[in-house]
């Protein structure tokens, strides 16, 4: 529409401004689009950490309720397996195991925490292929050690070999270290033994950049 002799052009102008910023806004957020997820489809969606997208809704925490399956010293009368909510990860405790708090005595429960893995350390150049997992509430030590699980799928390193897959571990800002760990192709899992799980370190699946990308 053209303007008349002594219509000011700012009033035209500020609608399409106002509409401009606001699209911009929505696009930095990620809060334009934003795909539902299928319960335990976390996994497929690769994350690469810094991420400007927005973050998925987490799922609950687990926990496993230890003062029935402990005896007196601790020992694992049973074996104890803790699972994630969202299925994709696992802690095996065998029977017999000696397991302890932080002073020594038998802790009474064990929680894993999902946790977004853009807020992990960013030091790590690579993908995470999903969620991390933070251990809780209280330290606690495993004689011998636990077994520690990821599963993956095909849909979610697509492009990644899969024995260039490891388990990262990092506390706090600190700088990430590989957990050793064996890979099963067949089953698709990666599994680590821990001696111990502490408040605040935080385990996830690494990769490399996918092929492609």
């Amino acid at each position: 529409m053209p303007i008349h002799a002594g219509q000011p052009a700012a009033r035209l102008i500020r609608p399409a401004c106002l509409v401009a910023v606001c699209l911009l806004a929505l696009w930095l957020t990620g809060c334009l689009t934003v795909d539902e997820q299928e319960p335990g489809g976390l996994l497929g969606e690769v994350v690469h950490p810094p991420t400007l997208g927005p973050t998925p809704t987490l799922p609950a925490p687990a926990e496993v309720d230890l003062s029935s399956m402990l005896d007196a010293d601790g020992r694992a009368t049973e074996t104890i397996t803790l699972e994630s909510a969202d299925g994709w990860v696992s802690l095996t405790i065998p029977e017999g195991t000696l397991v302890t708090g932080p002073g020594g005595e038998p802790p009474q429960r064990l929680m894993i925490q999902p946790v977004y893995s853009g807020r992990l350390p960013m030091d790590a150049y690579g993908y995470a292929p999903g969620l991390g997992y933070e251990f809780g509430p209280d330290a606690v030590t495993f004689e011998p050690a636990a077994t520690l699980v990821f599963r993956y799928t095909d849909e979610a390193i697509k492009g990644i070999i899969p024995s260039d897959l490891s388990i990262g571990a990092a506390r706090g800002t600190e700088e990430w270290r590989s957990v050793g760990s064996r890979l099963d192709q067949d089953a698709r899992t990666l599994n680590a033994q821990v001696e111990r799980l502490e408040p605040g370190w935080r385990y996830l699946l690494l990769a490399p950049v996918p092929i492609g990308s």
